[in-house]
């Protein structure tokens, strides 16, 4: 089946006349691509500063997270009161006040979006604006991330691919090495392809806290990501006092930032096809919002 790709969002999908995420008309894609993930689903990667852990600067936090089910829902219900699919807003704190009435938990307002520049690396954009953001909120990165970057300005992914090739000289994921023969740098196209097991070696090996979830099996996908952007995006609860659910849990009364603004990095969801970074999600109805080409922000059914 030819597959076509959204020119504003480039969501790779089948045929049709409008994309069926933001509504843009569609063009033919070029080529069919699939980055490096899992066959069984997709993969979450996402980095967090150091707050009251003391984790070790060479893996990730031993702690472990439940993750925590949502009530079940009518699709009637669910769609009920859905978003606009283009929401042609370029920040974050813009995104929640056109959002508001669907009750939305952002990432940190500091998050730098993703300005993909080829067909094929989705995950160059995607983990130069996290590290971007990570580098924002204060953490010592290589000034290779970045809105001025050399990937930002004019596509190279090349110092990207060093830093990745240095993790691997350093232990981190020799599997991944073995795979690319122990040399990324200067490849392009599908030799080229980048997934989590790179971002975290990567960031691993730059003393970030990093971690991969992978979420088996394509049935029920999408709620298992929404619930590992809900554990995630919620603000942590103090020693003695229960995470309150639902609609409650959300919020400033919760500890965001203010206006359903989190504090928190964004992830990044790698799946069969395209990576994106997810920013946050909406609770009712339960959607998580993606950002995209053109620093486009887009509610993504979950």
């Amino acid at each position: 089946m030819e597959q076509l790709s959204c020119p504003a969002c480039t969501f790779l999908q089948p045929r049709s006349s409008r994309c069926s995420l933001c509504g843009a008309a569609l063009e033919p894609a070029s080529s069919t691509h699939t980055c490096r993930a899992t066959a069984c689903g997709a993969e979450m990667a996402g980095a967090v500063k150091e707050q009251q852990s003391s984790a070790s600067a060479s893996g990730p936090a031993s702690q472990s997270t439940q993750l925590r089910q949502s009530p079940r829902r009518s699709a009637a219900a669910a769609n009920a009161r859905l978003p606009p699919p283009h929401l042609g807003v370029s920040n974050l704190r813009e995104l929640a006040t056109t959002l508001s009435a669907y009750n939305p938990t952002t990432c940190c307002p500091q998050v730098e979006l993703p300005r993909q520049r080829a067909g094929w690396d989705c995950g160059y954009a995607n983990i130069n604006a996290l590290c971007g953001t990570l580098s924002r909120l204060g953490l010592p990165l290589p000034s290779c991330f970045g809105a001025r970057s050399a990937y930002a300005a004019r596509g190279d992914v090349k110092p990207i691919q060093q830093l990745i090739e240095a993790a691997w000289r350093a232990g981190f994921d020799p599997k991944g090495a073995v795979d690319y023969r122990h040399a990324l740098r200067g490849k392009v196209g599908k030799a080229g392809w980048i997934g989590g097991p790179e971002y975290v070696a990567m960031l691993w090996s730059l003393a970030v806290d990093a971690f991969v979830i992978e979420v088996e099996g394509r049935r029920g996908s999408g709620k298992g990501v929404y619930s590992v952007c809900q554990t995630f995006f919620s603000p942590p609860v103090p020693r003695g006092e229960k995470r309150r659910r639902g609609a409650d849990a959300a919020g400033p009364a919760s500890g965001t930032a203010g206006g359903g603004l989190g504090t928190r990095p964004p992830l990044i969801l790698q799946g069969d096809g395209h990576s994106r970074l997810i920013v946050g999600l909406l609770r009712e109805p339960e959607r998580v919002l993606v950002g995209g080409h053109f620093d486009l922000l887009s509610a993504l059914e979950s």
